[in-house]
């Protein structure tokens, strides 16, 4: 969970800083089962639902980035907010949900991984927890604010002009609507996972 994010924040690349991202969330899952009660191993389960479609839409949005401008370096993608803004808006709601933003699934995960631990009698893990999701913060927001703010690069930039026609952006938007839908059903998904495992 940490070490995933810590090797996430050292990269240059965007698609990079994902892909360690993604070793850090399989950090949570081994987390959930590792803590050895059932309340741990169905919020793996939950986390690895709400993780498929939150880090397919974050892949799918870089992607684009990397398709329509033809660079992946962090500092060259600074302003890309101007050009791409809709791309970068929907990336911006998975980033959320991968730091934990309430009602989002990285929110739920969070929260019922923290009330697992204490339910194993291990409340100091819930700092691993909190840890993890500052170093979350530490690399996904600074995407975030340099793509809208990225002062140096926005010279010469015409707002939209590398944005990808609606029909292609279509399919990331239903990841996008699918991870908020897993993080407001996510009551009802939990239940059902409970009622599998029983």
């Amino acid at each position: 969970m940490i070490m995933g994010s810590v090797f996430a924040m050292r990269q240059k690349e965007i698609k990079r800083v994902i892909a360690y991202s993604s070793v850090a969330q399989m950090g949570y899952i081994f987390f959930g089962i590792g803590l050895g009660n059932k309340l741990g191993l169905i919020m793996a389960i939950f986390h690895i639902i709400g993780h498929a479609v939150t880090k397919s839409a974050l892949f799918l949005s870089v992607g684009a980035m990397i398709e329509k401008t033809g660079k992946k370096e962090l500092k060259a993608l600074k302003g890309i907010g101007k050009e791409m803004p809709y791309t970068l808006g929907l990336f911006t709601m998975g980033s959320l949900s991968m730091v934990g933003i309430p009602i989002l699934p990285g929110f739920i995960s969070k929260w019922y991984l923290s009330l697992a631990s204490i339910d194993a009698a291990k409340p100091l893990l819930i700092g691993a927890i909190l840890i993890s999701s500052l170093l979350n913060v530490a690399y996904y927001f600074p995407i975030v604010v340099n793509g809208y703010f990225g002062e140096e690069n926005l010279k010469g930039k015409v707002y939209k002009s590398k944005e990808k026609p609606l029909k292609e952006l279509i399919p990331l938007l239903v990841l996008i609507v699918g991870m908020i839908f897993v993080g407001v059903v996510s009551h009802e998904t939990i239940e059902m996972i409970m009622k599998g495992l029983s």
